[in-house]
C-alpha cells in the first residue's frame, strides 16, 4: 500500500495527502515516478494532516518539473475549501488508518459523518 494519495486537481496542479506519520521525504522517489509528476510541470499541494495535524503547517506546496519535485521551493499554503473537501474524501476512503492515528474517537466520528475536524 502506498503511503500517500495523489490526485490531479487541474492542469499542472496535483494534491498529495500523506497517509502515514512519515514525511514526504520518505517516499519522494516514488512520488517523482508517478505518471502525473513525471510527465508534467506544475505545483504539488501537500496535505500533512496526519503528520502535523490541522495547524498552520498542514498545507505546503512546492514546484515540480518532469519528475523532479523541488523541495527547496516549499512554502506554507493557505487552506482552501476545495482542499478540505479532497481531504475529507481521502480520509473517508482510508478510514481504517484513522484508528491508529492521534485523532480522538469523536474526531473520527465527525469525519465519518462528513465533517473535517
Amino acid at each position: 500500500m502506498k503511503e500517500y494519495v495523489l490526485r490531479k486537481i487541474d492542469d499542472g496542479k496535483y494534491y498529495l495527502f500523506c497517509l502515514s506519520f512519515e514525511g514526504i521525504l520518505n517516499y519522494l522517489r516514488d512520488l517523482e515516478n508517478e505518471e502525473g509528476i513525471r510527465a508534467n510541470t506544475g505545483t504539488l499541494i501537500i496535505d500533512q494532516f496526519l503528520v502535523v495535524g490541522n495547524g498552520e503547517n498542514r498545507f505546503i506546496s512546492c514546484d515540480f518539473s518532469n519528475g523532479v519535485i523541488e523541495i527547496s521551493s516549499s512554502k506554507n499554503r493557505v487552506p482552501e475549501a476545495e482542499l478540505d473537501a479532497l481531504a475529507l474524501n481521502v480520509l473517508q476512503d482510508n478510514f481504517n488508518l484513522l484508528n491508529s492515528s492521534i485523532l480522538t474517537k469523536k474526531q473520527r466520528e465527525l469525519i465519518m459523518e462528513g465533517q473535517l475536524v
